[in-house]
């Protein structure tokens, strides 16, 4: 038995977006001093605890102000000092996950401006043992010791919400990641059911959860499971148990708050009906955010197909005429852009027609030529480019193929009537009319009779009174021309004579 051939590798691309929400509320607040003033950008920035909130501050008049963020009252407050341009937007990233020191980052690590400079951070509470808690935390801000205005930042509760999977066509750009996005349609969403991907198409999966944007930055973070938060990838093969798939391959990518993690499965083997379990968890055990013994837990299973492109019709016949559609089902990812070229087979018919067409969300697509310049009966291949596929197609029908006799049709059986049958009639048979040939004198007979048979005897007969006496006497009727009357008449006679 020879060695099954190894199983063929796939392209594809798991994609993971952990979705980090942020929702801001509220008016701006204004306050001045002089011709100085700073703004708080938003009035209320809702955040929640584990993610990193932004705020902003507008320096109006002034190119260097201090921000206070939380109180004394709430057990943590922060001092800031920035300076960046007059009448500039500076924005400020605030971490958190990190912002009570309870694993060791300084103020300075808590805080980011990217487009400013931050001069100084300082913590002027205690460390804490923890991340900082779900609440209220007051923002002030100042100039030359004014102050010039005060905002919110209100921490809520993280929670994951789910996970979603998702198809995108082969080819599309990976270093962009709204180029995947943007081609990425999702498959079903319901939990129960298990979502399928051509092989060598990208998945897409997205887990919808907020409270990681602070910690949550490598891929080796969610594989090794950094503070209880991992993503796996998994199959589970006869005699070889569940393998996890090696995900330290992938891209890290994040846009809008959210988390995006690109693996590129062909490292590792795919085949044609393989299914892969895509699961995101929160350990209790480890992670500040969720209780004790307890794990949030979203799990998704993907199953591989064959990658396949069809066409209607078996085999498809077109007539020699413009508008001829070709019918496309296949099980690529909806927006695979399809390369189709009619290609002749025929040299007496040389033609090659191209057109791009684009697979819908329902897995089809139509492609249409024009064969109005072809004549007679021709074959040609429907060709896919960079798929390794044709089909065979006739214009007008096939050159080669016998032409089926028109069967006779059947007569259409008709009753007929019957035909009455006539009793014949019976003719009455005519009696004869009998021919009287005349009278026999038997005097006249018997003397005649008498004298020659004595003549001839020699008188040794005896007379034929004498005979009358020894036979009766036969009475004659009437006699009738005939051979049966003619033979009863000269019977009789006999009689008589002997």
């Amino acid at each position: 038995m020879s060695p099954s051939p190894p199983p063929r590798r796939f392209r594809s691309l798991l994609l993971v977006a952990l979705v980090l929400g942020s929702v801001y509320v509220g008016g701006a607040g204004t306050g001045s001093t002089g011709s100085t003033s700073v703004t708080v950008g938003t009035g209320t920035a809702v955040e929640q605890v584990g993610d990193v909130a932004t705020f902003t501050v507008e320096l109006d008049g002034s190119n260097q102000a201090r921000v206070q963020v939380g109180t004394e009252a709430v057990n943590y407050r922060v001092n800031l000092t920035i300076r960046g341009k007059q009448g500039e937007r500076v924005t400020i990233h605030m971490n958190t996950y990190e912002a009570g020191g309870w694993r060791g980052a300084s103020a300075e690590e808590v805080f980011s401006v990217p487009n400013a400079t931050l001069v100084s951070a300082t913590r002027e509470t205690p460390t804490l043992e923890a991340p900082v808690d779900t609440g209220t935390y007051r923002v002030f801000t100042r100039v030359d010791g004014g102050l010039t205005d005060i905002g919110v930042l209100e921490l809520e509760e993280r929670e994951t919400r789910g996970l979603t999977l998702y198809t995108a066509p082969r080819g599309t750009s990976t270093g962009s990641l709204e180029a995947v996005m943007a081609n990425a349609t999702a498959l079903s969403t319901n939990a129960s059911e298990t979502a399928a991907v051509a092989r060598g198409d990208y998945l897409v999966a997205r887990v919808d959860a907020t409270g990681l944007s602070g910690y949550v930055r490598t891929v080796d973070d969610v594989q090794q499971a950094t503070d209880g938060v991992r993503l796996s990838v998994s199959t589970e093969r006869f005699n070889q148990g569940r393998r996890f798939v090696d995900i330290q391959s992938g891209r890290l990518f994040t846009a809008d708050e959210r988390l995006y993690l690109v693996l590129d499965t062909d490292d590792f083997d795919a085949e044609p009906g393989d299914s892969f379990r895509t699961q995101f968890t929160v350990d209790g055990s480890k992670n500040p955010y969720v209780a004790a013994g307890e794990t949030e837990r979203r799990t998704r299973t993907v199953t591989v197909k064959k990658r396949r492109i069809g066409v209607g019709g078996d085999p498809l016949v077109v007539e020699a005429a413009g508008g001829q559609r070709v019918d496309i089902g296949t099980t690529l990812a909806p927006g695979t852009r399809l390369n189709v070229r009619a290609v002749s087979r025929s040299v007496d018919n040389l033609f090659v027609k191209r057109q791009t067409v684009t697979v819908s969300e329902a897995g089809t697509a139509s492609a249409t030529f024009d064969f109005g310049d072809v004549t007679g009966r021709t074959a040609f291949e429907i060709r896919f480019g960079g798929e390794g596929v044709s089909h065979t197609a006739y214009v007008g029908g096939d050159p080669n193929a016998t032409p089926t006799p028109t069967p006779t049709p059947e007569p259409t059986p008709t009753t007929a009537e019957p035909t009455p049958t006539v009793a014949p009639t019976s003719t009455p048979t005519a009696e004869p009319t009998p021919t009287t040939v005349g009278t026999v004198d038997a005097a006249a007979t018997t003397d005649a009779n008498s004298s020659t048979a004595n003549e001839s005897s020699g008188g040794l007969l005896a007379p034929v009174s004498d005979l009358r006496e020894r036979a009766p006497d036969v009475p004659l009727g009437p006699l009738e021309i005939g051979g049966g009357t003619l033979l009863l008449l000269l019977a009789g006679l006999a009689r008589r004579l002997l």
